[in-house]
């Protein structure tokens, strides 16, 4: 009877917190409501972190697993075949989303538009040791009160590690205007989220964009 108690608890206790998922890149995790205005959900840990302050892995748009550089030369789409201007913009709920790869049908990469309202909806609140864990980030603010935390992991570029005084977070929008080599994420900092206040659309905001080779981490969202 005491063996069936432990074992039946366990999975319980596994799918309890990201804590408890020690880089497990294939099961659920938790999420937080945050009151937005589409329901989005998102999760309360980055993917491979084992918990809330961790970075988690750093892999390139449309990739699953990390290397030991980040580059063109080592990238899977140099040459833009499969994403391009004029088709395959997103990769959310494909093949390439590494959140659905990695967690399940479940989860997926956010959007321009979850990223955008994150951006504007919450307030972003920078800590230098966020429950004195030593990680530096932005404690994000829902409209409902609810918060989750983002560490700064910073970007991989090349063989080089910048962190603990920015984030990035990979979205899965391809950035097609200008640059099909160019990929959007989140960004953020001392000062709170970054993005260009430029004209797009209807909408006066804007994430960030960069080349899809270089390693970021990835915040996932629930699959709506």
């Amino acid at each position: 009877m005491r063996i069936f108690q432990i074992f039946h608890i366990l999975p319980i206790l596994l799918l309890g917190s990201c804590s408890a998922l020690k880089q497990q890149t294939t099961a659920p995790q938790q999420y937080v409501d945050l009151g937005l205005t589409s329901g989005t959900l998102w999760a309360t840990c980055n993917i491979g972190a084992t918990n809330e302050t961790e970075a988690g892995i750093y892999v390139a748009w449309g990739e699953t697993e990390e290397k030991e550089t980040y580059s063109r030369d080592n990238y899977f789409d140099a040459n833009n075949v499969i994403f391009n201007a004029t088709d395959n913009a997103s990769l959310v709920g494909t093949k390439y989303d590494a959140a659905q790869k990695l967690w399940g049908e479940e989860w997926v990469m956010p959007t321009r538009e979850q990223a955008v309202e994150l951006y504007t909806q919450c307030t972003w609140k920078w800590v230098a040791d966020y429950k004195k864990s030593g990680a530096a980030g932005c404690i994000v603010t829902g409209p409902n009160g609810k918060s989750m935390f983002i560490p700064a992991g910073g970007l991989k570029m090349e063989d080089q590690h910048n962190y603990q005084t920015y984030g990035n977070l990979w979205i899965g929008s391809l950035h097609r205007y200008n640059r099909v080599d160019w990929a959007r994420f989140m960004d953020f900092n001392s000062n709170g989220p970054a993005f260009q206040p430029i004209p797009f659309g209807n909408s006066t905001h804007i994430v960030s964009q960069d080349y899809r080779w270089w390693g970021r981490n990835i915040r996932a969202v629930r699959k709506q």
